[in-house]
């Protein structure tokens, strides 16, 4: 029998006040095979300041409220903590292996300015982009 891919599913807990959210196999679908496009898509924008759910659901062909919602269940994590992850490694890197200035790699990366960066480090490394550079430069 050939499986209905706008079928719902329940996926979670079971039943009940707890149950786990409803979604269907072809969000599930459309998400585990876009998600590398889409996180390849994230790193070459990274320094857009709109990478919204909006913006990340129109990638994909979802309703953002969907989007955000299967993309949580299936990465266990929100868009916005995977584009901030994904901004951290690419400053990381920057901070490494270039010579670039401190805020001009927190505009690459999407930051907006070093403050956000560091402030984004700060929760996250436990220390401050200048430090990270001093630390683990080549």
């Amino acid at each position: 029998m050939p499986i209905d891919a706008n079928a719902s599913v329940i996926i979670g807990r079971g039943f009940g006040p707890k149950a786990g959210p409803i979604a269907s196999l072809r969000s599930i679908t459309m998400i585990l095979n876009c998600a590398c496009d889409l996180h390849l898509w994230i790193a070459q924008n990274l320094s857009r300041d709109n990478l919204t759910v909006e913006v990340l659901a129109e990638q994909v062909q979802m309703s953002p409220r969907n989007f955000a919602r299967v993309y949580q269940l299936k990465t266990r994590r929100t868009p916005a903590k995977a584009v901030e992850a994904l901004r951290l490694e690419a400053a990381r890197r920057l901070l490494e292996d270039s010579e670039r200035n401190i805020n001009q790699i927190a505009r690459q990366c999407g930051f907006g300015d070093e403050e956000r960066m560091r402030f984004t480090f700060q929760r996250n490394l436990g220390i401050s982009p200048r430090d990270y550079r001093n630390r683990f430069s080549r």
